[in-house]
């Protein structure tokens, strides 16, 4: 007679096992490394920039007819997409040095939401950031209500958005247990088992629609808008260069910048799932070395995102910021040279009363460096009454005023009330001559 296969009895105790995790190779160990860095820079860097953006009180509708009305609030929101975007990656990590997903379904499920919430969410917000400048080229003094309503329109814009794009992967998510051997001892079932958190969208036209669907959302529409964007806001500097106040040729290149390194981050993921997509219609069967290279930068380059995207956004938040300064301060740097308005009255009172130097301290680089300012070529007759106050659009020439009022007054010079008009003439212009070619 045959040798039969032993079977379980129906009361025997199923004894559930994880294998036994084999010895991590070179390979794993670096990339470990690597992803537990950049887990690093993502949770740190984002943190760390939306307390700046917090304490610095940036995150708020800007209240300058001049500045971007929402450019702070899209780089915050977009700094918190990115630090929970960062939080999916400890179990992948997990998962990539042991070959288990040992977190549960829920876990499972959350990674994926994050994922995808993530990679829209981000998307869309960049488009917005040069939608923003868009907006602010067609209305320069947008009211206040007009910029929340925009900005609680694109928010509802980019949430609807983010649910299309989720819920067929919502729906299919799986934690998938493979039972890998089955071994029997007396009274007791061992089952060593694994588990994989997968999304089991089937094969052919099923996957084929899912993954077109989150392709064009996520890549190919939020690509196209900003490339239209970009051209209008190029044309709109070279047609209206003297009407274009805020848009500036540093804050343009830095939103391109963000706009080139995510999709050049997320190229990776859908390169794969391009390849994958073909073997279901082709007879697409890669090398081994072009599968694990591509499974490589799918792997790290949807997480090179979050731990990068926060230098730039940081540098658009600062010029944003800065420009907002400056325009509260002068018209316009192209048609505003800084000049001095000075206003004549009865008395001479608060010369030392004048803006603290935060002002805006990019004024130093686009004033002149050899322009002095004589109250002695602004008085040519004998009949001129004294001044009252001085009002000074220029940090550099307050800040010499406030130099030289220090040293005039240790030298005992102090502004004279009832002399005569000779007199008057010399003390002021002793005081208030300005040479900035010094500073």
């Amino acid at each position: 007679m045959s040798e039969s296969v032993p079977k379980s009895p129906s009361n025997a105790q199923v004894l559930l096992i994880y294998p036994p995790t084999p010895e991590p190779t070179f390979h794993c160990l670096f990339t470990t490394t690597a992803l537990i860095t950049l887990l690093t820079l993502s949770i740190c860097g984002n943190f760390s920039q939306l307390a700046l953006q917090y304490y610095s009180r940036r995150l708020r509708v800007g209240n300058s007819d001049s500045s971007p009305n929402c450019t702070q609030l899209y780089i915050g929101i977009l700094y918190i997409i990115q630090f929970f975007f960062a939080l999916s990656l400890p179990s992948v990590i997990v998962d990539h040095l042991v070959q288990i997903w040992m977190f549960g379904m829920i876990t499972c499920a959350s990674h994926f939401v994050l994922i995808n919430v993530g990679r829209t969410a981000s998307a869309w917000l960049i488009v917005l950031l040069f939608y923003d400048q868009a907006v602010i080229n067609g209305s320069p003094k947008p009211s206040e209500n007009k910029q929340r309503k925009i900005f609680f329109h694109s928010a509802l814009f980019v949430i609807a958005l983010c649910a299309i794009s989720i819920f067929p992967v919502f729906k299919y998510i799986k934690l998938v247990e493979e039972v890998i051997q089955e071994d029997y001892a007396k009274d007791v079932v061992i089952h060593i088992r694994t588990f994989k958190c997968l999304t089991t969208f089937g094969r052919g036209s099923q996957r084929l629609l899912i993954n077109a669907t989150a392709f064009f959302i996520d890549y190919v529409a939020p690509l196209a808008m900003i490339t239209v964007l970009s051209l209008h806001l190029f044309w709109y500097s070279k047609t209206h260069r003297v009407q274009a106040k805020v848009l500036t040729r540093k804050m343009q290149n830095i939103r391109l910048t963000i706009a080139v390194l995510f999709f050049a981050c997320h190229a990776p993921h859908w390169m794969a799932v391009g390849c994958v997509i073909l073997s279901d219609y082709l007879d697409f069967n890669p090398a081994g070395w072009q599968t694990q290279f591509l499974g490589d930068a799918a792997l790290f380059g949807p997480y090179l995102m979050p731990a990068f995207m926060w230098i730039p956004l940081s540098a658009l938040s600062t010029a944003a910021q800065t420009q907002t300064k400056f325009y509260n301060t002068s018209a316009s740097t192209l048609t505003a040279p800084c000049m001095s308005n000075l206003y004549t009255g009865i008395h001479i009172t608060a010369v030392n009363n004048t803006p603290s130097d935060s002002s805006n301290s990019s004024l130093l680089k686009q004033e002149s460096r050899e322009r002095t300012v004589s109250l002695g070529q602004l008085h040519k007759g004998k009949n001129v009454q004294p001044l009252k106050y001085v009002r000074m659009q220029s940090l550099t020439t307050m800040k010499s005023i406030r130099q030289q009022n220090t040293y005039s007054q240790s030298k005992n010079v102090y502004p004279v009330k009832n002399t005569t008009n000779g007199n008057k003439l010399h003390h002021l212009t002793r005081m208030l001559t300005v040479d900035v070619s010094n500073i």
